[in-house]
């Protein structure tokens, strides 16, 4: 109602005239002075309580939307609702059959807004857009139908569609198996009947429908992820029964899914290849790769070469070509591979001849992994490690450069000390050689600093004269803790020795020992004397003259 402001009415005709306006307005109906308001301002429909069928189509007519403030409205402002604005339906919380036939012949995407729509609706929907199957929650089998009728692969929109729609779907278009959610046997065997490729959209399909599908097709095993042995021999027999059809398949497979590599037993080198190629990682998966195999998946990605056991001189060298640092994958790299990865970190700067240095596979397998810890720019990790030889040496990696240096350095002083040790070596193995004793000048020249090694000295009468040699950290040579060893039992005494240097002997005289007879003394106190062996409580024991040496000591240093 307006409101009036009498004081500043000029005349008394104007008071009049508004004051009997506003009397009229008392003599008015509700539902016309409802109609008014609704005509003036149609969103006061929703500060109207149960407004006239009138006074609703009077909003509706100006703003459709309105129908959601309406309660329980009729069908009459429903369609009225729906005809100006389709989309006012998903307004709409009960609307009649009729009005949601009516929205759907406008747009049957809007079946989404209609809380449980009956066949009717669903058909009618179905009718005008097959594809709005997917906003029907549970459609009847009449429906269901319908739908694979148009469009058979829109089954997978229809989560719990019963064995015959899953069957009528496959007759239409067989490719609808890899769209159906649980396909019964039935349904699958259908389905590779038909087209037996389809196959390859079931999961762990039974042996009766592998074998179903390579009778149709042999080439069907393609498909096949684990065929089993049978489908494996039928294939084989229906497609010229020969091992080359089989090869194909496999190798089809592996290059569909590299992992299937693991199911073939002794794949043969065409089928590694193919999964290699696809995923170097799949050489893991290959109890016995080839030679050629180990090459390709290292060219494809150096890093695989951790999953290669006891790899060639030839696979090294092909990772750390390509990568460096692919040698700390390498459990014992040769000293070639050493070589090569150290060159392509120094290019021409090392000047250094390796290949005599002790150690070399400790010295580098250590350069690279402080190059990798020092350079984390550098690594790709989960993958391999890519150290980038022009950057290592640049001069944005000062502690990189620090590294290379002191390594330069150090190998420097290992081939001095390699040198040293050497002529040590030679000089003992040589005083040995001399008195005859080739076993031991042979381990001297092979033996490392820190090693220790049980040799057999010489041997006569069934009786081996046995010791332990070593070359400690200060490159001495040492032969310790002698023993004698009865061949024919294989029973070992210890041999008691005091100040008695044995080795100092020749081999011949030792050797007449073991015999059982005596030799003279070379040198030292004892020169001139006579020597033997005894037995002992102990074991063995050293005579000199008519005397058995009784000492616990059963070491001499050399």
């Amino acid at each position: 109602m307006e409101i009036y402001n009498l004081e500043n009415m000029s005349s008394i005709k104007e008071y009049i005239n508004v004051f009997g306006t506003v009397i009229s307005s008392f003599f008015k109906s509700k539902d016309k002075l409802e109609l008014e308001a609704v005509q003036k301002h149609p969103e006061n429909i929703k500060e109207i309580q149960n407004p006239s069928e009138r006074v609703q189509l009077t909003a509706i007519t100006e703003d459709a939307s309105l129908i959601q403030h309406i309660h329980n409205p009729s069908e009459n402002v429903m369609l009225a609702a729906i005809t100006k604005d389709v989309s006012t339906i998903k307004h709409i919380s009960n609307p009649t059959e009729r009005v949601q036939l009516t929205a759907i012949a406008e747009d049957a995407s809007l079946i989404q807004h209609i809380h449980n729509p009956n066949e009717n609706v669903m058909l009618a929907a179905i009718t005008k857009d097959v594809s709005t199957i997917k906003h029907i929650s549970n459609p009847t089998e009449r429906v269901q139908m319908a739908v694979i009728t148009k469009d058979a692969t829109l089954i997978s929109h229809i989560p719990n569609a019963s064995e015959k729609v899953m069957l009528t779907a496959i007759d239409k278009n067989a490719s609808a198996i890899q769209h159906i959610n649980n396909p019964s046997e039935a349904v699958k065997l259908r389905a590779v009947t038909l087209y037996p490729e389809m196959i390859k959209f079931l999961k762990d399909p039974s042996e009766e429908i592998q074998l179903a599908a390579v009778k149709t097709n042999p080439y069907a095993i393609q498909y096949i992820k684990y065929p089993t042995d049978n489908v494996l021999e039928s294939a084989r027999k229906l497609n010229l029964g020969t091992e080359k059809y089989i090869e194909k398949f496999q190798i089809k497979a592996v290059q569909r899914n590299p992992l299937h590599i693991q199911n073939i037993s002794d794949p043969s080198v065409p089928v590694q290849n193919a999964a290699v190629n696809a995923n170097p990682l799949t050489i893991q998966l290959i109890a016995k790769p080839s030679e050629e195999t180990q090459l390709a998946a290292i060219r494809k990605n150096p890093s695989v070469i951790r999953y290669i056991k006891d790899p060639s001189e030839k696979i090294q060298l092909e990772a750390v070509k390509a990568n460096p640092g692919t040698i700390l994958y390498i459990e014992s790299p040769t000293t070639a591979t050493c070589k090569q990865a150290l060159n392509s970190v120094y290019k021409d700067t090392l000047q250094i001849d390796v290949e005599s240095i002790n150690n070399l596979q400790e010295h580098t397998k250590a350069l690279f992994t402080d190059l990798s810890l020092t350079n984390p720019e550098q690594v790709k990790l989960e993958d391999s490690l890519f150290i980038n030889s022009h950057n290592l040496i640049s001069s944005q990696h000062i502690e990189t450069e620090n590294l290379l240096n002191n390594f330069k350095n150090k190998l420097h002083d290992e081939k001095k000390s390699t040198e040293l040790l050497q002529e040590i070596k030679q000089k003992f193995a040589s005083q040995y050689g001399n008195l005859g004793y080739s076993n031991i000048s042979n381990e001297i020249m092979n033996m490392k600093p820190g090693e220790m090694k049980e040799i057999e000295i010489c041997d006569n009468k069934g009786k081996a004269l046995i010791a332990d040699i070593s070359i400690d950290k200060n490159n001495s040579v040492a032969i310790n803790n002698y023993r004698i060893k009865e061949k024919a039992t294989g029973l070992v005494e210890s041999l008691n020795l005091k100040d008695i240097d044995l080795c100092s002997h020749s081999s011949s005289q030792v050797k007449k020992m073991l015999a059982g007879n005596k030799v003279e003394v070379n040198k030292g106190p004892n020169a001139g004397k006579l020597l033997g062996l005894s037995k002992t409580p102990a074991g063995w024991g050293i005579t000199i003259g008519k005397q058995a040496l009784q000492a616990a000591d059963s070491s001499a240093a050399i």
